[in-house]
C-alpha cells in the first residue's frame, strides 16, 4: 500500500494498483483514482476525486459523515474532505443526499440521484445522454443534462435547460418548464403544467408536433399534461384533441382548433369545463370546421367560430364574435344572461338566458331571437327574423331602420326590414324614425309610433298606443293617426305632434295629445289636450274631457262631448270653445281657473256665451276662460256648473241659465 502526500500547493496525487492512500493537505488538489481500494483526503481547499482514466463506470455516493466510489471490479474508493468527484468517460451513476458538492460525469449516459439542495452538475455537451432524479419539490437542471425525473411526494416545480429535455413529474400538481429545446413532458398524476413564462419572447405551441423553430416551444411534446402556460407575450397555442386548461398570461394570446381532431367545446375565463378546454387570459379563440361550443365569462375576448353550426355562451360584455358568411358559416347561435347584446355579422340566432329585462339585438341574416321572462325589447334588423318573446311585456322595435314600414302582429300588410318578420308571445311594436304604418292584433297591444307621420291601429284589446315613444323622449314635429279598436285604449300623442289625429273607438278610451283631434267613440271616455289647436269630441258616453293650453300664445283648443253625461274641465286662463249638443241632463262644466262664482262673469256675443274672469278688464271678445259656442241657439246642455273651490251650480234648462252670475 502506497502513501502519497500532497504539499501545501495544488497537487496532482496519483496511487499505484493497490489499495493506496492519497493526502492532498492544503491548496485545490486533484486526487486521482485507479486500481484497488483507496482512501482520498483531499485535506483543505477545493478538491476533487478524478476518476477519468477508468475503464468503465462508477458509482459514487455521497451521504452525511460519508462518501465513496465503487468501480465495476467490486473495489470502493474512500472519500474524505473532497468537494468535486469527476466520473468516468463512460455511465456513472452518482447519488447526493448532502449539499456542497460539485459532479461531473463527463462522458458517458450519466444518472445523478440528487436529494439535497446545494448540488452542482457539471456535464460536457454531446456528453451522452444524461438523468437528473430528485425527490427535491424544486429543481433546475445544470446544463447538458437531458432528463429530468421525480422521485418525490407532493407538488414538484421542475425547470429544464437548453438541451432536448424529458422532464417527468410525480403524482402531485406539478409545474414544468422546459426552457429552449424539443422537451418531452410527462405529467404523471395529478394537475400538472407546463408554463413558458420563461420565455423571452412569444411562444408557438401545439399539443401535437411543435413545428415552429423561433421559439422555445419548437418540438416540444406533452403526455399527462392538464394545463399549459404561455409567455409575457403574444402566443399563439394549437390545440388538436383531449382537454386542457390553457392560462394566456401576459399578452395577447391566441388559442386556435383550425386543426383540431374534433370540435371545440371551451370555457373561456373563469368556470370549469368537464368537455373540453378552459382557456384563461386569453384574447382570442379560432374555432375548428364543425360545430364548436364557447362559453365566454371574460370581457376583451375575440371569438371566431368558422365553418359549422357554432353555438356562443356569452356572459359578458366585450366579447366579439367572428363568423364566416355563407352556407360554410353554418347556423350559429348566441346563447347570453347580459341585460343587451347585438349580434355579430353571420351569426343566426339568439336565445336570452337571463331573468332581467332584457334588450337583443340582430343582424342582417334571417334571425331567430328569442328573449325571456322580463320585459324585453327586440330588434331584428333586415332580413324574415322570427320573435319569440316568452313571458312579460315583449316589444319588437324597429328604431334602427333607414326607412319607414309596415309592420302587423295581426298578419297584416309588412314591409321594410319588417318584410316576412313572424312575432310569437309578442304584445308591442316600436316604429322607425321614419313614416311607418303599425297594426297590432286581439291581445293587449304597446305599440309606439317614434318619430315620423305614423299610422297606427291598435284592434282588439286594451292597447296603449303612442305616437311617439312611451317613454315621451321624441325627436321631430310629427303628424299621426292612432286608432285604438275595440277594447279600454290608451293612446297619447307624440310631446312634439303637429296633428294628431286619435279615435278610441268602442271601449271606454283614455286619450292625450297636444295637437289636432281626439275621439273618443263609444264608452266612457277621458281625453285630454296639453297643447293647442286642438278638438276634443267626446262622442258617445259619459266623457270626461280636460282642456289645457301651451304653446303657439295660447291657441284655441275646443271640446265637444257629444252624447252621454259628460264632464268638462278647464285647467287654463286661456280662452277654450266648449258645445255640448246632447241631450242628457247631466253635464258638468269645471272651471279650475275661476277662483269661486263672485270672480265668474258671463258675456253674451252673438248665439255665444263666454265664462271668464270678472278681474279681467276684458271690453268685446273676452280672451280668457270658455266660449260656450251656440248657447243662446239651442246647444245650452250643459246642467252643471263648477267653480275651483269646489262649488256646484245648477244651470236652469233655458238659454238664461248664467244669469244668476250677472
Amino acid at each position: 500500500m502506497a502513501v502519497v502526500n500532497g504539499t501545501s500547493e495544488a497537487d496532482v496525487l496519483s496511487g499505484t494498483e493497490g489499495n493506496d492512500e492519497l493526502h492532498g493537505l492544503e491548496s485545490d488538489d486533484q486526487l486521482l483514482g485507479s486500481a484497488g481500494s483507496d482512501l482520498l483526503d483531499g485535506g483543505e481547499g477545493f478538491d476533487t476525486a478524478n476518476y477519468y482514466a477508468m475503464g468503465s463506470g462508477v458509482s459514487v455516493e455521497f451521504g452525511t459523515g460519508a462518501a465513496t466510489v465503487a468501480g465495476s471490479d467490486g473495489k470502493v474508493d474512500t472519500l474524505v474532505s473532497v468537494e468535486k468527484v469527476a466520473g468516468s468517460y463512460h455511465n456513472d451513476t452518482f447519488t447526493v443526499s448532502v449539499g456542497g458538492v460539485t459532479l461531473d460525469g463527463s462522458g458517458g449516459d450519466d444518472l445523478y440521484i440528487v436529494d439535497a439542495e446545494g448540488v452542482t452538475l457539471v456535464e460536457e455537451n454531446y456528453g451522452g445522454y444524461d438523468e437528473l432524479r430528485t425527490s427535491l419539490n424544486m429543481i433546475k437542471m445544470d446544463p447538458f443534462i437531458e432528463k429530468l425525473t421525480f422521485t418525490g411526494t407532493g407538488d414538484f416545480k421542475g425547470y429544464g435547460n437548453a438541451s432536448d429535455n424529458e422532464i417527468i413529474g410525480g403524482a402531485g400538481n406539478d409545474w414544468l418548464w422546459g426552457g429552449a429545446g424539443a422537451d418531452h413532458f410527462v405529467g404523471g398524476d395529478g394537475y400538472d403544467t407546463v408554463s413558458y413564462s420563461d420565455s423571452l419572447e412569444g411562444v408557438r405551441v401545439e399539443d401535437f408536433t411543435n413545428y415552429d423553430g423561433l421559439t422555445i416551444a419548437y418540438g416540444d411534446t406533452f403526455t399527462g399534461i392538464e394545463a399549459i402556460q404561455g409567455s409575457g407575450f403574444d402566443d399563439v397555442i394549437y390545440r388538436h384533441q383531449g382537454s386542457m386548461v390553457i392560462d394566456g398570461a401576459d399578452g395577447h394570446d391566441t388559442v386556435s382548433y383550425r386543426y383540431a381532431f374534433d370540435v371545440a367545446n371551451v370555457v373561456i375565463g373563469g368556470g370549469t369545463n368537464a368537455a373540453g378546454d378552459t382557456l384563461l387570459g386569453v384574447e382570442e379563440v379560432i374555432g375548428s370546421t364543425g360545430a364548436d361550443r364557447f362559453t365566454v365569462n371574460a370581457s376583451g375576448v375575440t371569438v371566431a367560430g368558422g365553418h359549422g353550426d357554432d353555438v356562443y355562451v356569452i356572459n359578458s360584455t366585450g366579447v366579439t364574435v367572428e363568423e364566416d358568411d355563407g352556407f360554410m358559416g353554418g347556423t350559429d347561435h348566441v346563447f347570453t344572461s347580459l341585460s343587451e347584446l347585438k349580434l355579430s355579422a353571420f351569426v343566426e340566432n339568439l336565445t336570452y338566458t337571463g331573468t332581467a329585462d332584457f334588450t337583443g339585438h340582430g343582424n342582417d341574416e334571417v334571425n331567430t331571437i328569442i328573449s325571456g321572462a322580463g320585459n324585453d325589447v327586440l330588434l331584428g334588423g333586415a332580413g324574415g327574423d322570427r320573435f319569440e318573446g316568452g313571458a312579460g311585456i315583449d316589444i319588437v322595435s324597429y328604431d334602427d331602420s333607414t326607412e319607414g314600414l309596415s309592420a302587423s302582429l295581426n298578419w297584416g300588410p309588412q314591409s321594410g326590414i319588417a318584410l316576412y318578420d313572424i312575432y310569437i308571445d309578442i304584445e308591442g311594436l316600436r316604429g322607425s324614425q321614419y313614416n311607418d304604418s303599425l297594426q297590432g292584433n286581439s291581445d293587449d297591444n304597446i305599440l309606439e309610433g317614434g318619430d315620423g307621420d305614423d299610422q297606427i291601429t291598435g284592434g282588439d284589446g286594451n292597447d296603449h298606443i303612442y305616437g311617439g315613444l312611451a317613454s315621451g323622449v321624441d325627436k321631430a314635429g310629427q303628424s299621426d293617426s292612432l286608432s285604438g279598436g275595440a277594447g279600454d285604449d290608451v293612446i297619447v300623442g307624440a310631446s312634439n305632434d303637429l296633428f294628431t289625429w286619435a279615435s278610441g273607438d268602442d271601449g271606454n278610451d283614455t286619450i292625450t295629445l297636444g295637437r289636432g283631434m281626439a275621439f273618443g267613440g263609444e264608452g266612457n271616455d277621458v281625453l285630454t289636450a296639453t297643447g293647442s289647436n286642438y278638438v276634443l269630441n267626446g262622442d258617445g258616453g259619459n266623457d270626461l274631457l280636460i282642456l289645457n293650453l301651451a304653446g303657439q300664445s295660447y291657441a284655441g283648443g275646443s271640446a265637444y262631448g257629444g252624447q252621454g253625461d259628460d264632464t268638462y274641465v278647464v285647467n287654463t286662463s286661456g280662452l277654450v270653445t266648449i258645445q255640448d249638443y246632447g241631450l242628457d241632463i247631466n253635464d258638468t262644466l269645471i272651471l279650475n281657473t275661476i277662483t269661486n262664482a263672485s270672480q265668474l262673469n258671463v258675456t253674451r256675443i252673438g248665439d255665444d256665451a263666454y265664462l271668464h274672469s270678472a278681474n279681467d278688464g276684458s271690453s268685446g271678445v273676452p280672451d280668457n276662460g270658455v266660449k260656450l259656442a251656440g248657447w243662446y241657439a239651442g246647444f245650452n246642455n250643459i246642467e252643471h256648473l263648477q267653480t275651483a273651490d269646489g262649488q256646484v251650480y245648477d244651470l236652469p234648462a233655458t238659454v238664461d241659465g248664467f244669469a244668476m252670475f250677472g
